[in-house]
This record gives structure tokens, C-alpha cells and sequence, in this order.
């Protein structure tokens, strides 16, 4: 929680994802679970995102590898 001088609330900050990530980051979780005939594929596709999809097959195999081992 973000508060000023006089203790009143200003934002609150979540950090639940925060860390450095690779420059490719965004845009391969941005595809992650997007069809290629949904809109938004191709409006990625636009905004630079196949410069990375080497990348992103390798986060789906990875994903697809682990998704398992998150549930208990």
C-alpha cells in the first residue's frame, strides 16, 4: 500500500508477478493461450510479437511439461 505525508492512501502496489523477465517475455505470455482465429493473435502478429515465436513454442512445450506440477 502506497500512502503519502499525511497517511491517506495512494495506490497499491502488487507484486505478485513482479521480477525481470526476458525481453521476449511479454509477448510469449501474451500468446499463451490464444487461438490463431481469435483476434487478438493476429493484433499481436501486428505489434511485433513473431519476431519471438521460436519462443513462444518453447514456453508451450515447457508449459505443457509442467502444467501438472502446480496442482497438489
Amino acid at each position: 500500500m502506497l500512502v503519502d505525508e499525511e497517511g491517506h492512501i495512494t495506490g497499491f502496489l502488487d507484486w505478485e508477478s513482479a521480477g525481470w523477465y526476458l525481453e521476449f517475455w511479454e509477448f510469449t505470455t501474451a500468446l499463451r493461450f490464444v487461438p490463431k482465429d481469435f483476434w487478438w493473435y493476429e493484433f499481436l502478429m501486428k505489434a511485433g510479437v513473431e519476431r519471438y515465436l521460436e519462443e513462444s513454442e518453447c514456453e508451450r512445450a515447457l508449459t505443457s511439461l509442467t502444467v501438472d506440477s502446480y496442482s497438489w
